[in-house]
């Protein structure tokens, strides 16, 4: 047996499937179950998108239809009964979006969302993955199944360098998924699994055009009164701030402490030697997003300062009573 047929054997069926079908074959067209099992296999979103990276741009324009179909397989295969079928098509989407919007508009020749999903039925299709994203953020699935359908939508969002050209966070101002986000954040056990994500979400659609036109998220989170979904909007920015800031606390103290004379020295030779600047700065960079998200929400919401001055008094521990007593 040859070396590369046995490489071959030893690639993994749903590997072979993306070679064979970024080929041009359709294996649907012999096999009527072939979606149903191509579902059942446990997808590798990052092969998926280096696969379609591969491809030049004569390539990607011939293999449109392909694309165009697996885009709407994986949308009509979120509703799904199988939860284990509706994670996989999160994960194939995720790679889908990542392989196409990878690619700079000027080496796909045309429309990016063409190639993506087909113009003809980009509304329909964009319309109903948002659709099914609400119903499986709202709806009593797996944790892990909402996890990746956040992911998807962060994939969505982040898809474009430049956030206001991003075609596919436009169909998200048309088909709103605010209240599935603040239902999340409204439950304590949903802002624990997937409040972070979910602010994540607002922030990048709050964001969207916002000293343009009428944006549909920053308009209904400047007229959100529910003190419990602001509270969990606060209470989740709150704690990841307050983890960076313990962090920062924990790395202060580990460092050794040094002389004046010493410490002079560090700051002088730091002003030459941008290591430590650096670092610091890629530390920012983890929380600036939910910096972003405080900022936004103070300034959008008029009662969210107060709800989050309220939040803050909650978590201060009440100092302890003394007794004086006469001796």
């Amino acid at each position: 047996m040859s070396g590369s047929g046995s490489k071959k054997q030893m690639k993994e069926k749903i590997v072979q499937i993306y070679e064979a079908y970024f080929k041009g074959e359709d294996q649907s067209l012999t096999n009527p179950n072939f979606w149903d099992e191509f579902f059942l296999l446990k997808p590798k979103p990052n092969v998926l998108e280096s696969e379609l990276i591969k491809l030049n741009s004569e390539q990607l324009l011939a293999l449109k239809d392909n694309i165009n179909l697996l885009f709407s397989k994986c949308v009509s295969m979120l509703n799904n009964e199988h939860h284990i079928r509706v994670a996989h098509s999160l994960l194939s989407l995720i790679g889908l979006i990542r392989g196409i919007y990878t690619r700079p508009p000027s080496d796909v020749g045309c429309d990016i969302l063409d190639i993506l999903v087909g113009l003809t039925s980009a509304d329909l299709q964009l319309q109903l993955l948002i659709e099914n994203c609400c119903d499986i953020l709202s709806g009593e699935l797996p944790s892990i199944v909402k996890t990746l359908c956040l992911r998807l939508i962060l994939t969505m969002c982040s898809a474009s360098d430049n956030i206001s050209s991003n075609a596919l966070i436009e169909h998200l101002m048309l088909h709103s998924i605010f209240e599935p986000l603040f239902q999340i954040l409204c439950s304590s056990e949903g802002r624990t699994e997937h409040g972070r994500d979910a602010v994540l979400v607002m922030t990048f659609l709050t964001s969207y055009k916002r000293t343009i036109g009428a944006n549909p998220y920053v308009v209904k989170l400047s007229l959100l009164d529910d003190e419990l979904a602001l509270t969990g909007y606060a209470r989740v920015i709150t704690n990841v701030l307050d983890e960076f800031n313990q962090k920062y606390v924990q790395a202060r103290q580990a460092e050794p402490q040094n002389s004046w004379l010493s410490s002079l020295t560090s700051m002088v030779g730091s002003m030459f030697v941008s290591d430590e600047a650096a670092l610091r700065i890629d530390q920012f960079k983890t929380i600036d997003s939910f910096l972003l998200s405080l900022y936004q929400a103070v300034f959008v919401n008029r009662h969210f300062m107060g709800i989050l001055a309220h939040s803050q008094a909650d978590l201060i521990p009440e100092p302890p009573i003394v007794t004086i007593t006469d001796t």
